[in-house]
């Protein structure tokens, strides 16, 4: 099984280059219990997917601590793919962050 790949994208535009059938995680501050939550701005490509997952915060690091989503990308074909996203509230009404997100797939 291809390794999982984590980027932290710390700027409104972040690349990261994979191979075909490997995950990239992508880690992205997280909404807590306000139910903000990451969501792609339009379809995704065909071929790619996306599945999320929830980090909680440790109690020591962090007491009510937002925690980190992870946006977990795969990619069944070679390409440039970009990813907008935005971080939205709960209703989809309100976009308080944006992101670009590029991949190279070889």
């Amino acid at each position: 099984m291809p390794r999982k790949q984590l980027l932290r994208p710390v700027s409104e535009n972040t690349s990261a280059t994979a191979h075909v059938g490997q995950s990239v995680a992508v880690e992205l501050r997280g909404g807590g219990g306000s139910g903000f939550a990451w969501q792609p701005v339009s379809p995704l490509p065909k071929g790619v997917s996306l599945k999320k997952e929830y980090k909680i915060p440790s109690s020591r690091a962090s007491i009510g601590g937002a925690g980190r989503e992870i946006l977990n990308f795969s990619f069944e074909k070679k390409g440039h793919y970009q990813v907008d996203l935005e971080f939205v509230s709960p209703g989809g009404h309100e976009v308080v962050e944006t992101k670009k997100l590029n991949f190279d797939i070889d």
